[in-house]
Formats: C-alpha cells, structure tokens, sequence
C-alpha cells in the first residue's frame, strides 16, 4: 500500500477538525445554517493553516447528498470526490502557474456551465496574488456578476498584493498562525494515533520550529518518526534539524554573565568542529533572550516560545540579568544577525558580538549605562576592582610643566569648538537611586564620560577645562578628582563652576556628592588668572551672539510679522 504523509493523511475533514482557526468555523458554519452562502471568499493567512482545507470543507457541506449541512457526511459521492481531488465540480487552481489572461479567460467561459452532479461549481483559486494585472482585471469582472451556481474562493499568503477591487467582492477571513499549545496539543494526538513514541519537549521543539504552521509541524514529525530508531527524543530534534539547543544558549548566558571572554573561543571552537551554523546560534540567542525579557516585563510563561523544563530556567535568568541588559543582548545579537546577511564569515560575527555583550564599558549608549547602574545597585563588582581602586587613571605625583599660557588658551579653545554634542547623554536614565559607597574606581571611570557629557550641556567653558582632569575615588561622599595645573585648580573651585560639576553628578549618578579638586602641579598666579579672562571672554562672545541673533528674530517679527512656528535647540 502506498504510503500517504501526515500532512496528507491528517487533513481536517470538517469544521470541527479544524485547528485554530474556530473564528473561520463558526462564522462559515452559521452562514451555512442561516442559508447565507456568498458568491466569493477570501481566505490569506500564514502557509500552512488551513486555507485551502477549509475550501475543500466548505465545498463538501454545500454539495454534499444530504446538505447543505454543516457536518458532510463523508460517505456520499460528492463528498469522497472532493476529498480526494477527482470532482468536476470542485476545481483547484493554481495561479502561480496559471497567472495569466488566457487562463482567467478559459475559467470564465468554463464557469457558464452547469454543475455535473454537484449543486454548486466551486472554484479554488490558490495563490491568487500570483495573477497579473491584466488577469486580476478579467476575474474582477466574473466576480461582480457571477454565475448563480458558482462559488470561489480565493487563497493567498499575501493578501496586499491582491487588488483592492477584488477583495471588496469577497468575505474575507484572515487565518491566523496556530498557536503553540494547541500545536502541541495537535502533535501528540496525531503522535499517538500513529504509534510513534516521543519525548514531550521532542513534540514542543517541533511546534516551536513550525512557527504555527500545521503542515510544517505535521511534515517534521513525519521526518522524525523515520530518523529515530524507537522513539523521538529531544535529541534528534536537535540533531535532524541542525539546531544549537537550550542547554548551549544557557551556556553562552552564563558565560556573558560572568564575562569569561577565553570561553567564547572555547564555545566557538565546539560549534565549528560539530558544523553548527553560528547564524542558527545567533538566531536562537535572540529568540532566548526574547523569553527572558517578556518573562521580565509581566509576560505570562503560555506566551513564550519554550520547551515546559525550559521555562524554570528562564525565570531564574529573568532575575539573574537586568531588564537593561537583556535589552543590550536583544539588539547587540539582533544587529549580528543583520552583520551575517553581508559578512561571509560568521564565526568571527558571533565572537564579536559576545565580546561586545561583556563588555558594556565600551558603549555610550543608554541601556550601556542603565546596566552600569544595575551592575552598581547589585554590587556585581568584580574582586580585581580593588587592585585598581589602588591605582590612579594619572600619576598625580609627576612634575609639574612649565606653564604656557597661549598653548592652554588654544587647548581650552580647541576643546570649545570641537567637542561633540551630546544632547541627550543621560535621557531615560533609570532614577532608582545609586549607592555611591559601592562606586569603584572601575565603575567611576566607565560614568566619568556621562558625566563630562552632563557638564557640557550646563557650561562648555566648564567643560573645557574639566576635560583635562580625570577622576580618582569617591570617598566619604566626595568626588575626588585629580587636576594637572594649578590654575585649573582655581577655576575649578569657583562656587559657580563647582555647582555646575556637583549638579551634572547629581543628575548622572542620582547621589548628592560633592568635589574635590587636588593637584600637585602649580603654575603662576597669573597664568590662572589669563585663563579665566579668557574663557570670560568667550562667554561674553557666546552670550553676544545669542543676543544678535535674538535681534534680527525680533526685526523679522516687527518689520515683516514673521512668525517663529518651529524653534529647535
């Protein structure tokens, strides 16, 4: 006898077989009832969930003997004629094939006759996004008069390439991807009718990958049942399908949490010599991740895309990472994945990719920072920081210059005019407060950019000379930072200045520390005191600008009645 696939053997045969799509069920079932069958229907949706079954369905309970009637019999000679394709009445059409005006043409003329034994003619039109212009055109006229005994139904994948006209002549049904536990649920019973054995997390495996579409879960098992010698194992869903496997993706977690950089070499060696597709493993961490961070924001565990022992698992990385730094490992992976599609060496995208996840210290950007706060919060400090906590970023001890004040009025300002923008160094940042007494060396230098960034929006003329400085510890609820000159030391120490620097700490670090400026080196009296008329003179200058340009808005508005209707900073 020959052998017939699962997919083919477990197409649903009526309404009630019908898997996740009870919407398209009950509403067919009651226009059938109610004697309120349309001329034309179209069903779009995801492949594989029951488009062109449900056509065949609803052409069995109209031309069925003892119908119309919501349950054929199954038994009478339309019904075993339609089900198994050879109806006259019933025609399936491919329009990927038959896309053009000729073919519509032949079906319009075809469509005038009468029915042979059936009470209705239907037409089942798949892909219909497929036909051309022209053919949309032809069929778009038989829909608007259409023949009493005629009834189609129009199938795709892709319902925006259908012409507007067109689907404003049909009911449309949108079937939607089944989703996870009635697949599963799906699964095993088919598993079991058939006598094939399985691991439950070897069926959840398989519903995850089909991406709830039946036939493709359905064609996996079928795989599977003839890959495993006895009975379906987690495993050789693993194996047959190419795919990395929980207890990996665990792994390489671990390994980014504990910032082992020698074992993502290690990781990388073994998924090579075994021939996985690093593109699979990335793929998977962002699916992964995308677990953890819905189980971080209240999602409910029926929603994620896992195996049931994965799910503890999961819930104890929800708590074990920080919301900022899954959402970091959620775009770092999902940006390696777009890096793989033009990179044709994936192996060093993906170890790239790891490195950069452990590395937090390296990137300015918001979540990098909103990790570096959990990080402080959490005192998830390594033991070494103590080591550099010893060591200054400059040794404050060195000889001092000999002081020349042109250069340090060029440097200061240089620093002026090209110091980049950073509009929004510190927006969003998470205000749970910090515990500056856990702050260490190592963690200070990682915000001290923030900071400087924070300065420059209150006062460049601060932040010229703030630049130059780098800082040293925070001890007894101070800021200690060191400075090179002396004359640095003086403006520093302006009331003003220093408000401008503890407010920007204030702001980054959300803790009310104050400043302390040391320096060993000194400089004339004089050289200070050039510096800061100089830098008063570029405030004048900045503030003189500002002032011209505010009078030639306000000329504008009194001489032309000019309207400012955008002001951006």
């Amino acid at each position: 006898m020959t052998y017939i696939s699962l997919y083919r053997k477990w197409r649903p045969q009526s309404f009630k077989e019908l898997v996740g799509q009870d919407h398209v069920a009950k509403t067919l079932s009651n226009a059938i009832k109610n004697n309120r069958i349309a001329h034309a229907y179209l069903f779009s949706g995801p492949r594989g969930t029951g488009k062109t079954s449900t056509a065949k369905i609803l052409a069995k309970a109209i031309n069925c003997d003892n119908g119309p009637s919501v349950d054929p019999c199954q038994k009478c000679n339309n019904c075993l004629t339609i089900t198994d394709g050879s109806s006259l009445d019933v025609l399936e059409i491919d329009a990927a094939s038959n896309r053009g005006i000729d073919e519509i043409r032949d079906l319009r003329e075809k469509a005038k006759f009468v029915p042979t034994g059936a009470s209705k003619k239907v037409y089942i039109i798949d892909e219909v996004h497929m036909l051309t212009q022209e053919a949309f055109n032809a069929l778009l006229k038989l829909l608007e008069e259409p023949p009493s005994h005629v009834i189609f139904v129009l199938a795709t994948t892709e319902p925006s390439k259908v012409i507007p006209t067109i689907i404003s002549r049909c009911q449309r049904f949108d079937f939607r991807r089944i989703q996870f536990p009635d697949l599963i649920k799906h699964l095993e019973k088919v598993a079991i009718k058939e006598k094939i054995e399985f691991e439950h997390s070897a069926i959840e495996i398989i519903a995850k990958q089909a991406q709830g579409g039946l036939r493709d879960a359905l064609g996996l098992l079928d795989q599977l049942s003839s890959y495993a010698v006895k009975k379906i194992k987690k495993s050789d869903v693993i194996d047959l399908l190419g795919l990395i496997g929980s207890e990996r993706l665990f792994e390489a977690g671990m390994i980014i949490d504990e910032g082992k950089t020698d074992k993502i070499f290690s990781i990388s060696l073994r998924l090579s010599d075994e021939g996985r597709d690093f593109r699979q493993f990335v793929k998977e961490m962002v699916e992964h991740f995308r677990n953890i961070f819905i189980l971080q924001n209240g999602g409910d565990e029926n929603v994620i895309m896992a195996t049931t022992e994965d799910v503890a698992s999961l819930k104890d990385a929800a708590i074990k990472f920080s919301k900022a730094m899954v959402r970091r490992l959620l775009d770092i992976f999902g940006d390696a994945l777009i890096d793989m599609k033009q990179e044709g060496d994936h192996k060093l995208v993906f170890e790239l990719a790891m490195l950069k996840a452990m590395s937090p210290g390296t990137e300015e950007s918001l979540d990098a920072v909103h990790q570096r706060l959990d990080d402080i919060e959490r005192g998830a400090v390594e033991k070494g920081d103590n080591d550099q906590e010893k060591t200054n970023a400059k040794d404050l001890s060195r000889q001092p210059k000999k002081a020349d004040v042109s250069s340090e009025q060029k440097a200061a300002a240089k620093n002026l005019k090209e110091a980049p923008s950073e509009k929004s160094a510190d927006a969003s940042i998470d205000k749970s407060g910090v515990t500056s007494s856990t702050m260490t060396k190592r963690e200070l230098e990682r915000f001290w950019p923030t900071i400087l960034a924070k300065v420059k929006q209150k006062s460049l003329p601060v932040h010229a000379i703030l630049i130059e400085c780098v800082p040293i510890e925070v001890k007894d609820n101070k800021l200690i930072v060191g400075v090179e000159q002396d004359w640095q030391l003086t403006l520093l120490n302006k009331d003003n200045n220093k408000q401008t620097i503890a407010s920007a700490i204030n702001d980054i670090l959300l803790s009310d520390l104050s400043v302390l400026f040391k320096t060993s080196a000194m400089a004339p009296p004089e050289t200070a005191h050039e510096i800061e008329q100089t830098i008063t003179e570029m405030e004048k200058a900045e503030e003189k600008n500002m002032g011209e340009t505010e009078d030639k808005i306000k000329m504008l508005q009194d001489k032309f009645g000019a309207e400012i209707v955008n002001e951006q900073d």
